[in-house]
């Protein structure tokens, strides 16, 4: 094969050497010598051919690949908006135009020369889903599902644009505050028909199962969402995430013996690592293995750390590439895990007073709030700790932010009726006891509580 290469390449040289202008020989020389990764001797043919000629949009768009293979996108760009230039309705400029983009991180650039595309090819699918997946701005939500119902009629044994449509649907339900509405139900049974059909047509996928799973799960089907998630749990693709999503149904059904073992599967497949940890941690405790527990929470706080690293990190190279929908998408991920790291925090710092092990109280829980300033248990038990210190002020006040973020948290009215208690505030006091037994009418403390202001 070396032999025959050889041969090619000393003919075309010939070729080139009697017509440097000669096209087809310059063209078949430069890729063969791009194949070969003789990067420096394909430039310079290239160079010679430019510099002997103008405006030949195959000469442009030959540059534009050896930029492309040498991973200089920034100049591949600048040679195939030249090729366009010459000539403007040559398909494979805009096409090469797309994959640098998508290469450099920069894809949010490439909706002019996929339009262009779409119109020059309108049977073209891939290019209809390609563009379909950089119109995320609200305004373009028709436009974007006008472009995905193009793609499946034109695409019809590939479910991406059909999971892509069935995901609009459900996400223009989820956070509905009129979730029984009519729309809504409407837009669910859109989703839920979709997925049916993309198990049908890719019956090799785990991705559609899954997400009929979580759809079943945002409408409270619980068991047929877990029936869901098993038959997703069987491909590799969406093994991890499956995993995850049953372990989490099963903590809901209070069985942790099963919910750890999916868990730990999802962990060994790198899904949702921090989360995992935490998770497997809570269920040590509460069968006081606590030293497994501690084990796993510290471990939570070391890997949640880099995974929020990460997201900051993918953010801002987004975001130096002008990509704003996928830098916007990272930094709220990072924030995400920032709250999950002041999650860790507390449960640690419960585990370790229920063993009595010193620890900075004051210093980890502020820190706690830091991190999520609307995590109602990390200003509980900073009223806690206050109250061991005898710091009713600043106890009264940590109560009343942790009954601003979760009304529905007994124990923080409770103690603050007990602070109003002892202040002699028997009308405050009986009102906040009042709201616990609203909350829970078997509270036995705020029962006596009450009989005692009586």
């Amino acid at each position: 094969m070396d032999s025959i290469e050889k041969k090619a390449i000393y003919h075309l040289k010939v070729a080139i050497k009697n017509d440097p202008q000669h096209l087809p020989s310059i063209v078949k020389l430069c890729e063969i010598l791009v194949k070969k990764k003789s990067f420096s001797e394909a430039q310079m043919i290239l160079t010679n051919a430019l510099s002997n000629t103008s405006n030949v949009s195959s000469f442009y768009f030959l540059q534009a690949k050896l930029y492309f293979e040498t991973q200089n996108y920034e100049e591949a760009i600048v040679f195939i908006d030249k090729a366009i230039q010459c000539d403007s309705n040559e398909v494979r400029f805009y096409k090469l135009a797309h994959k640098t983009l998508v290469q450099s991180k920069k894809e949010n650039q490439a909706i002019p020369y996929l339009e262009k595309l779409v119109d020059l090819c309108p049977l073209d699918g891939e290019s209809h889903y390609s563009l379909s997946q950089l119109l995320n701005d609200e305004t373009e939500i028709r436009r974007k599902i006008l472009l995905l119902e193009i793609s499946i009629e034109l695409l019809p044994n590939d479910i991406k644009p059909i999971i892509d449509l069935a995901m609009i649907y459900m996400e223009q339900t989820t956070g509905n505050d009129h979730e029984g509405d009519s729309i809504s139900k409407t837009n669910l049974q859109k989703a839920e028909k979709l997925f049916d059909s993309a198990t049908k047509i890719k019956s090799s996928s785990g991705v559609p199962w899954y997400y009929l799973g979580k759809l079943n799960h945002s409408r409270k089907q619980i068991k047929i969402a877990s029936t869901n998630f098993r038959k997703a749990h069987r491909y590799k693709e969406t093994k991890g995430k499956s995993a995850y999503q049953l372990a989490i149904i099963n903590l809901h059904y209070k069985k942790p013996a099963e919910a750890e073992k999916y868990f730990l599967e999802a962990l060994s497949l790198d899904v949702k690592k921090s989360n995992c940890l935490l998770h497997i941690a809570e269920i040590c405790s509460q069968r006081k293995e606590y030293k497994r527990a501690i084990k796993n929470f510290k471990n939570a706080s070391e890997i949640v750390v880099l995974e929020e690293q990460h997201e900051y990190t993918a953010s801002n190279l987004y975001c130096e590439a002008s990509n704003f929908v996928l830098a916007r998408k990272h930094l709220k991920n990072a924030f995400k895990k920032k709250k999950l790291r002041s999650k860790i925090i507390i449960r640690n710092y419960q585990i370790n007073k229920l063993l009595k092990i010193h620890q900075k109280e004051e210093e980890i829980l502020t820190a706690a709030i830091k991190l999520n300033p609307d995590y109602f248990e990390s200003y509980f038990e900073l009223g806690l700790h206050f109250i061991k210190e005898n710091r009713i002020e600043d106890a009264q006040r940590m109560f009343t932010k942790a009954c601003h973020n979760n009304w529905e948290h007994c124990e923080s009215h409770f103690e603050l009726g007990k602070i109003e208690c002892n202040l002699k505030n028997t009308s405050k006091a009986k009102m906040h006891f009042k709201i616990v037994l609203d909350l829970d009418n078997n509270h036995s403390e705020a029962i006596r509580m009450i009989e005692k202001i009586a």
